[in-house]
């Protein structure tokens, strides 16, 4: 759910476009394209909102325009967010300033594109439930001006709470041979904002070798699933005979000076409202026969030549899960993770 998708699907239609044909030039003069993403969570005192600029230019390929910085984000831009309240009266407007995301803690992970300086808008009013929010860029030179609104998802444990993470005593269980059986996690008490519901588990292991151990992790999207309107709660599940493949496809086999200790995992559910939703819909719905083809790029912005998403989302964390005695055995025991080489549980 932190993935910011959109700066990649823009220039991924930008390549495939320029590769259609030869009948005609399609990179054309150069034509800037906004890119907006911004994700606003209740439960976070700072929100953060990446806008960039996307285009083609007919003399330069994209992957050498996506490790310029000057080509990616504009500077004659104005970024307000208005709180709105039910009777849509603007309760609040804010300037957002522009923040290098590396000196927020924040840094950017290496790759294809530039990591410094990685621009965003910071908003660090805190968020009401009950309000709407809507984004406004002003393009001072163009004049263009865009804009797009959502609600918030209501993030106290009185509105979004996860059954099994209240529990004490839970721990993960996914035994071998029990092929009929489920991990359920059982959303209560939702926000009416959040409409879609994504799981993760993140698994941590230590490797041992030679006496000297190594933390690992890894971390497995289990499910997700969509919620209709008025639906108070919300099911999220996976086969129990899931789970040893996944640790099959993560962990690269021991060798024989090497052996494994599974520690805890810890859970995540991510809520989010329906911009994020159709946003999902969109990206999943061409297939068959037409799938080679460049998929419709689906926004929540309103405006000229700019794409992208503005939704809100919240979480629930459960740390330290303990997988069970059962589990544990399997992981040890079972043809699929032999090779795996555990052999017990982490002492720290």
């Amino acid at each position: 759910m932190k993935k910011v998708l959109l700066g990649i699907c823009a220039a991924l239609i930008i390549v495939q476009m320029s590769s259609c044909s030869e009948d005609f030039e399609v990179a054309a003069p150069y034509k800037d394209i906004t890119l907006v993403y911004g994700m606003l969570n209740q439960g976070t005192n700072v929100q953060y909102i990446r806008i960039q600029k996307a285009y083609i230019d007919e003399n330069r390929s994209a992957l050498e325009l996506a490790k310029i910085a000057d080509s990616n984000f504009y500077t004659d831009i104005e970024v307000h967010m208005k709180a709105i309240n039910g009777s849509g009266s603007v309760v609040s407007d804010q300037i957002l300033s522009r923040v290098n995301l590396n000196d927020e803690g924040l840094p950017k992970e290496p790759g294809t594109f530039f990591t410094d300086p990685s621009y965003a808008y910071k908003y660090s009013q805190v968020l009401n439930p009950g309000y709407t929010y809507r984004l406004v860029v002003t393009n001072k030179v163009t004049g263009n001006v865009d804009s797009a609104t959502t609600s918030i998802i209501d993030a106290s444990p009185a509105n979004f709470e996860v059954y099994e993470f209240t529990r004490n005593a839970y721990t993960i269980a996914f035994q071998q041979n029990n092929a009929t059986s489920k991990l359920t996690l059982s959303v209560d008490r939702v926000s009416p904002a959040a409409k879609y519901f994504e799981g993760y588990i993140r698994f941590k292991y230590v490797t041992v070798e030679n006496s000297i151990q190594k933390d690992s992790s890894f971390i497995w999207r289990f499910a997700s699933v969509a919620i209709p309107d008025g639906q108070g709660n919300a099911k999220i599940e996976v086969p129990t005979n899931q789970f040893l493949p996944i640790f099959k496809a993560n962990i690269p086999a021991a060798t024989t000076t090497q052996l494994r200790y599974l520690d805890s995992a810890d859970m995540y559910i991510w809520a989010a409202e329906s911009n994020y939703y159709n946003y999902m819909l969109a990206n999943q719905v061409q297939g068959g026969i037409t799938a080679d083809q460049v998929k419709p790029v689906f926004t929540t912005i309103q405006g000229k030549n700019v794409v992208g998403i503005l939704g809100a989302r919240a979480q629930r964390i459960r740390y330290n899960v303990p997988v069970n005695d059962l589990s544990l055995d399997s992981l040890k025991r079972s043809n699929i993770t032999a090779d795996l080489r555990f052999d017990g549980r982490s002492d720290h």
